[in-house]
């Protein structure tokens, strides 16, 4: 059982283009690449109760629906995504990954986020 779960996540695994990464990690990048996108797919009224500095406001909603905005529109850009507690980010994350992005890390929610957030 062990072994055929072991393959079963490599299988999972290698079928993913987007990654889980910590909070910590997350600003590593963000201050290594200042290029990267900053994506957080809560609702507008959740935006505006505070968001990381920088961070753009695409609702997972919207994502579903295919409304991706002009600021989404280069799919080998890098893409950093969360929400408020990492549901709403993985799913964005999977749609995303099927709609032929690349470049994609889920960082999990705002809740977890120790760093700046800006109101």
């Amino acid at each position: 059982k062990a072994i055929r779960r072991q393959r079963q996540m490599c299988i999972r695994d290698s079928a993913m283009t987007y990654e889980n990464i910590s909070p910590s990690e997350a600003k590593s990048r963000m201050d290594a690449n200042p290029e990267a996108v900053i994506v957080d797919v809560r609702r507008p009224d959740e935006f505006v109760t505070g968001h990381i500095p920088g961070a753009i406001n695409v609702p997972l909603a919207d994502i579903q629906d295919g409304n991706i905005p002009p600021c989404l529109a280069d799919k080998n850009a890098v893409y950093l995504i969360y929400c408020r507690s990492g549901v709403r980010s993985v799913t964005a994350a999977v749609t995303l990954e099927k709609m032929g992005y690349t470049r994609l890390a889920n960082f999990g929610g705002i809740l977890d986020w120790p760093y700046e957030i800006e109101h």
